[in-house]
């Protein structure tokens, strides 16, 4: 064997073995504050350990292990969202305790998550799917609502061609956009669901004692 071809082979064996993946943990992250009416609810929030340690691992063919400690960042992200969108916001241990100062207890959990690399896809783009699930209980304990809904979040590796390591900050960045994703999925959508609106209508009735109007069904009724 020569000299040359000796000092080749680690080169190849890196080359042919695949990149070694990455982990992705966040210290710090910035969420924009959402710019939503605020409603008068005093919103009590569970944070239990299941949400808060999350870890996502997983094992690519060729391209080594993947590593997103998600958990960390939730608090920062609940916070900051429901900080915005209720008048206050209280953190519980329990949803199904009775909570007289507080009007309802939203827990949330993620029930899935999902990555996808370009080295699978073909692809320039690194891609996050993560899964939440949300529950709401009044402050007597019982479930109001529970829905799903997915966040998504990508980046381009082009955007990165400068840097020698280009996985790991890739795939915090399409981790990022899909966390504002779910920011702005919560924050935007939550009044639309019927049941929440027919609830918060009641809390609204509650406060000034003015019945809720009943929806009118625009396709009129059957005479």
């Amino acid at each position: 064997m020569s000299r040359k071809t000796a000092w080749m082979l680690p080169w190849l064996a890196t080359l042919l073995g695949g990149c070694a993946g990455a982990i992705v943990e966040f210290k710090e992250s910035d969420f924009p504050t959402p710019l939503v009416e605020v409603t008068d609810i005093d919103m009590g929030l569970v944070l239990d350990e299941e949400l808060t340690s999350y870890l996502h691992v997983e094992e690519i063919e060729r391209y080594g292990a993947w590593e997103v400690k998600l958990g960390l960042v939730q608090p920062l992200l609940f916070r900051n969202v429901l900080g915005a969108m209720f008048s206050s916001v209280t953190e519980v241990d329990s949803a199904t305790e009775v909570h007289p100062d507080l009007d309802a207890v939203l827990v949330p959990s993620i029930i899935g998550f999902q990555i996808s690399i370009p080295s699978q896809t073909s692809s320039d783009l690194y891609e996050v799917w993560i899964k939440y699930r949300l529950r709401l209980y009044d402050n007597q304990g019982e479930l109001i609502v529970e829905w799903e809904f997915p966040a998504y979040g990508r980046a381009n590796r082009e955007d990165y061609r400068m840097l020698s390591d280009k996985d790991e900050p890739a795939l915090e960045d399409a981790t990022m956009t899909a966390l504002r994703d779910a920011a702005a999925e919560i924050s935007l959508r939550f009044r639309d669901r019927p049941e929440l609106k027919a609830w918060l209508a009641a809390q609204a009735a509650r406060t000034t004692g003015v019945a809720p109007e009943a929806e009118v069904d625009e396709g009129g009724a059957d005479s």
